[in-house]
This record gives structure tokens, C-alpha cells and sequence, in this order.
């Protein structure tokens, strides 16, 4: 009983900075947007659809993470980007 109880609060403590974090990317995405620029990968104009695919990837992920949607699939993609990031 205490595993699965430890287990929901793992999830959802993940899939909360998951939240969180693509929120405040999207309050201050003018900032984003520029420090994925400095990289010199993408124009401009490709790197403001590739930070707000970002933005969008990680709060779906958090949100899937929480409501436990296709989880085993949503795990090791969140583990490999937090292992990318």
C-alpha cells in the first residue's frame, strides 16, 4: 500500500516540474527562444516553432506523466530527456 502511494507521488511530483517548467518557459518564451538561437542550429524563424514544440512536448509529457496515459512509453521519454537536457 505505501509503494503504490510513494509510486503516485513520484509521478506526480515529475509530471509537476515537467508542468512547471514548461510554464515558466512560456511566461518568459522571448528569453527561450533567444537561448535556443545562441546555439546556432536553426533560423530564426524555425527556432520559434521548435520552442514552442518544446514547451508543448513537455507539459503533455507532464500532464501523461500524472494521469499515467501510455505510461510506459511517457517514462523512458522522460527519462531520455532529462537525461538530454
Amino acid at each position: 500500500m505505501f509503494r503504490i502511494q510513494c509510486s503516485k507521488l513520484i509521478n506526480i511530483g515529475i509530471g509537476g516540474v515537467f508542468i512547471i517548467a514548461a510554464i515558466l518557459k512560456l511566461i518568459s518564451i522571448d528569453e527561450f527562444e533567444i537561448y535556443i538561437y545562441s546555439f546556432n542550429i536553426f533560423s530564426f524563424l524555425l527556432t520559434t516553432f521548435v520552442s514552442r514544440i518544446i514547451i508543448i512536448g513537455e507539459f503533455i509529457l507532464g500532464l501523461f506523466l500524472i494521469l499515467k496515459i501510455n505510461y510506459r512509453f511517457v517514462w523512458k521519454t522522460s527519462l531520455i530527456i532529462l537525461i538530454l537536457f
